[in-house]
């Protein structure tokens, strides 16, 4: 699996570390910490942890509010994909 900087995924904006840290205890992403405290995100997390710094950052939302619309996030893209499937056996 390949990790992305956090610094790259916010293209170099300043992000205050006490979100960052309180997204990654949420345990939401597949993270890597190395030696020199870098962290690192899934890439196929990024656009989840992108959304979830928005939600905190832009909106001022708490944690457990991001772990909530998180989770109701990925329950409608199940959803979405049932719905699909179920519309291609209709066919």
């Amino acid at each position: 699996m390949d990790y992305i900087e956090i610094d790259h995924l916010v293209y170099g904006e300043p992000v205050d570390p006490r979100i960052v840290e309180s997204l990654i205890q949420l345990d939401l992403v597949d993270t890597c910490r190395m030696k020199d405290d870098l962290i690192l995100i899934a890439e196929a997390d990024c656009e989840e942890f992108r959304a979830m710094l928005r939600l905190m950052v832009e909106l001022e939302i708490n944690s457990n509010g991001v772990a909530t619309i998180i989770h109701m996030r990925r329950r409608m893209k199940q959803l979405i994909a049932e719905v699909k499937q179920l519309r291609q056996l209709g066919k």
